[in-house]
């Protein structure tokens, strides 16, 4: 009789276990459903994973400096998942002979060589991409390097420069 006792008593919470378990699942489905049919609806999850799809990008004017008038360049700067894309574009004279244009992110007093620009057809361009973002790196500077000196990480005469600020 005792062992009847226990073998009824485990059926019960077994059936009781079930019951509970199929509840929270349904409970789930539900909140599943009602995440769907509203947007504004978000967990910490989703919450999370939408972080690293947030994308910005920004578009700057960069103004020349003292002694190169008449050039002109665009700046933009984008963060989309895991990858900063940062790129330039400008209307420059050919350097003089044994120099070379590089980009620059700056932050205060912190610099990032993002390297030297190349001519396509008419234009200066540069396209620089890292995993890191950089969305204190404001400043925008193309500066006049010399070779000799190669990507020495510093900045020497400046060309051109905006902020995104």
């Amino acid at each position: 009789m005792k062992t009847l006792v226990w073998i009824l008593i485990i059926v019960i919470l077994g059936i009781g276990g079930v019951i509970i378990f199929r509840s929270k699942q349904d409970s789930n489905a539900n909140q599943d459903q009602t995440t769907a049919n509203n947007p504004e609806f978000t967990t910490v999850e989703q919450f999370n994973a939408n972080q690293q799809l947030i994308i910005e990008l920004a578009e700057i004017e960069l103004t020349a400096q003292s002694g190169y008038e008449g050039s002109t360049g665009t700046a933009t700067r984008r963060f989309s998942g895991s990858t900063f894309e940062h790129t330039i574009k400008a209307q420059l004279n050919d350097p003089p002979s044994g120099k070379f244009y590089e980009g620059w992110l700056v932050d205060g007093s912190n610099i990032l060589s993002t390297g030297p620009l190349t001519k396509l057809d008419d234009l200066w361009e540069l396209n620089f991409s890292s995993q890191a973002n950089y969305p204190s790196y404001t400043q925008v500077v193309v500066t006049e390097e010399t070779e000799a000196n190669g990507l020495d990480g510093v900045p020497e005469t400046h060309v051109l420069e905006g902020s995104f600020e």
